[in-house]
């Protein structure tokens, strides 16, 4: 397991520690104001020097989940966008609010869906806040965990689909988070390494209709089909059949990063790195076999690279992707894919004409040249794309000077204004006070103009953008808004056909695998559990599966024709410059490169100050040769596959920040998010409570004593 060293501002905006102390931050202070109901808890805004008002716990005793605590209120902030537009309209003021926060622990997955937000939390738990009501009819709140040695794992990926019989079903995987790479736990290996279930949604809560362990990493689910991209902790893109309990491989490469993932009628769409791959879901249901049966390979039958037709040039650095709605004029659409590079936004659309399969551009836009994108989506009618934007601004402030903005474009021109030359972007919410969206990574909507989840993974805080019409659920100005139910259920034993730990094995299981963080109201967090949340969130952005393997534990060798004659090999004194965050190069392989697994330091270049980092795959090692640029996030790699045998490395190819092929935006998004974490442990009252907030750990504008 990779070491976790430090945590320190970028080399490049650091600060002296006798500065720390200094002057509080301009707008940091907010003022407190309460709010009687806890599903919607609005946002603070710089507050006048008014003390703030103390009050008194509201609580409510709700069977079987104890005590549910009211949570107080700030003051809400209205913002009016610059641009307008007939659909959806920007010129409506829009307010942003909390939607219920984790009664206990930390955000591990988030999963906005037409039939509500799913949610797993450290804690174990897994919940559905239902979000399609009106504002008066009250949210209600579904919460299940699993039973026996489960109960030390959480949430970390899964995707929602409808069966035969219109049932809304779930597949979602669970994972130890204490062994995420990165992460040094005092806690022992979890029995369980990971475990997906399968589970429908009925008037009761969640009902469990099985689970398989060793599945994690769940890309899309239709009901039937499930698609995993990680088995037994290597990389392996397979589809499970639920029914049928058979699976299947599909041809892909390891090395190539997968971005979105959905079935869509009987096809498979995998966007990577690169390209955009169709499988058949007929081929693999032929190819699909029992399990302890090995599966054949099954091959695409269609791929489609970068829409400018090189994908030497270009790789996307995020994706979403979406069926075509049937109200759509082509018959032959089945899907909208929207892709994001280091220069614009594009959305293509895909066709089946009777077995031919085409991508056809849809609309493009160009992204400012000054921001880095930390959110992309599609909204559920599949009208528009949103994103997420901030200032590349790497100052003495920590990037964070600017606002961030929330834009939208629309897919056709009956869904909006396209300009001539393109697409005129939509500017739905502009957060110029309180820094609100500085860290949030994703984005999701009906449509744009209804409310809006803008979600921060890894934390205690998902936001919603309130609706134009203000009718929606989450609609920040009817306080009145509250709990319906809150449905807590701890299954008891699944009878199915597969070995899993005796009850009297697992008895204690959730005493030992549980630490304090993973269980803590976040108002109840102490600077210990703080910091160990700073760097679990670090660990689990740079690995969202804790239990991959591939070259976990293990480090490459190689052998001294194999490098320049300048490399050193004695590199235990690199060990440290290799694993900070976020300047490291092993942040920079995992968060801007998108490596297929835990990379090791293998040696160094003094010369040339080039790192060579390494992954152990199964019959080779992924070589990779670094060298970091003069600006903040500028970094090239070489890449090089190396056999048993091999006494050379030639390499794949190139890769620059220039070519667009490196993620640039992640790492400004870790360079942002350093100096919160800086603030968060090193800083004085003032910018502590501001950057926990920011970083979605506490709620610092609220009372601590409730």
């Amino acid at each position: 397991m990779a070491p976790f060293h430090s945590i320190s501002p970028p080399k490049r905006d650091q600060r002296r520690n006798d500065d720390i102390g200094g002057e509080t931050k301009k707008g940091r202070r907010w003022e407190r104001r309460r709010l009687r109901k806890p599903i919607v808890v609005p946002l603070p805004t710089p507050a006048d020097s008014r003390a703030p008002t103390t009050q008194s716990d509201e609580e409510q005793s709700v069977p079987g989940t104890g005590v549910v605590r009211r949570d107080d209120a700030i003051q809400l902030v209205d913002v009016k966008p610059a641009l307008s537009s007939s659909s959806p309209r920007a010129d409506v003021g829009r307010r942003l609010c909390l939607l219920c926060p984790p009664t206990e622990g930390q955000a591990t997955w988030i999963l906005p869906s037409d039939h509500g937000v799913i949610r797993g939390t450290s804690d174990g738990f897994l919940s559905l806040i239902n979000t399609t009501g009106k504002a008066s009819t009250a949210l209600s709140v579904l919460r299940w965990r699993p039973p026996g040695p489960c109960s030390g794992l959480a949430a970390c990926s899964g995707a929602i689909g409808t069966d035969d019989r219109n049932t809304i079903t779930i597949v979602v995987s669970y994972e130890d988070i204490l062994s995420v790479p990165g992460l040094q736990s005092d806690s022992a290996p979890q029995m369980v390494p990971s475990m997906t279930y399968h589970l429908a949604l009925t008037t009761d809560g969640f009902e469990v209709l099985g689970f398989r362990t060793k599945l994690a990493r769940t890309l899309a689910f239709d009901g039937t089909w499930s698609l995993h991209a990680l088995y037994d902790g290597e990389t392996d893109l397979y589809v499970r059949n639920w029914l049928s309990d058979k699976y299947a491989s599909l041809e892909f490469a390891p090395e190539e990063p997968i971005l979105a993932a959905e079935i869509i009628g009987r096809r498979v769409v995998v966007i990577s790195m690169r390209r955009i791959s169709i499988f058949s879901l007929d081929s693999l249901d032929k190819a699909a076999v029992p399990r302890g049966t090995e599966s054949t390979m099954v091959d695409s039958i269609a791929q489609f690279s970068d829409s400018t037709g090189d994908d030497s040039v270009h790789k996307a650095w995020s994706a979403a992707v979406r069926r075509t709605p049937t109200s759509t004029l082509s018959p032959s659409s089945f899907a909208i894919v929207v892709r994001r590079d280091g220069h614009r936004i594009y959305a293509d659309e895909l066709f089946d004409d009777e077995g031919r399969h085409e991508c056809r551009p849809l609309s493009c836009v160009d992204i400012q040249g000054n921001c880095f994108v930390s959110a992309l989506g599609i909204d559920f009618e599949c009208t528009h794309v949103m994103w997420l934007q901030h200032p590349r601004n790497s100052s003495s402030d920590g990037l964070s000077g600017g606002s961030s903005t929330l834009l939208c474009i629309p897919l056709r021109p009956e869904h909006g204004s396209i300009a001539a030359d393109g697409v005129e972007p939509l500017v739905l919410f502009c957060d110029q006070n309180s820094m609100s969206l500085k860290h949030c990574d994703l984005v999701a909507a009906q449509r744009p103009n209804e409310a809006v989840i803008i979600g921060q993974q890894y934390s205690s805080m998902t936001f919603v953008l309130e609706g134009e019409g203000k009718s929606h659920a989450v609609d920040a100005g009817k306080n009145a808004v509250g709990l319906d139910n809150i449905l807590t259920k701890q299954e008891g034993t699944v009878d199915e056909d597969i070995q899993t730990p005796t009850q009297q094995d697992v008895s204690t299981s959730l005493a030992d695998r549980r630490v304090s963080w993973m269980t803590k109201r976040p108002a109840d967090l102490e600077d210990a559990d703080i910091q160990t949340i700073i760097k679990w969130s670090i660990a689990m952005r740079q690995s969202p599966s804790p239990s991959i393997q591939s070259g976990r534990g293990t480090r490459v060798t190689l052998a001294r024709t194999h490098l320049p004659d300048d490399c050193v090999m004695d590199i235990a004194y690199m060990e440290q410059r290799f694993y900070a965050f976020p300047d490291g190069a092993y942040n920079a392989l995992l968060r801007g490169f998108g490596v297929p697994g835990i990379p090791s330091l293998v040696a160094y270049c003094p010369p040339t100050q080039k790192i060579w980092a390494g992954i152990r795959c199964e019959g080779f090692d992924l070589v990779y040769g670094l060298q970091e640029g003069d600006r903040l996030g500028e970094w090239t790699v070489e890449t090089y596959t190396v056999f048993p045998g091999d006494t050379r490395m030639l390499p794949d190819g190139p890769i620059g920040h220039k070519s667009c092929l490196f993620d640039q935006d992640r790492l400004f998004a870790d360079h942002a998010r350093a100096m919160d974490y800086y603030d968060a442990v090193f800083g004085n009252a003032t910018e502590k409570d501001a950057a926990l907030f920011r970083l979605g750990i506490r709620n610092s504008a609220l009372p601590q004593d409730l």
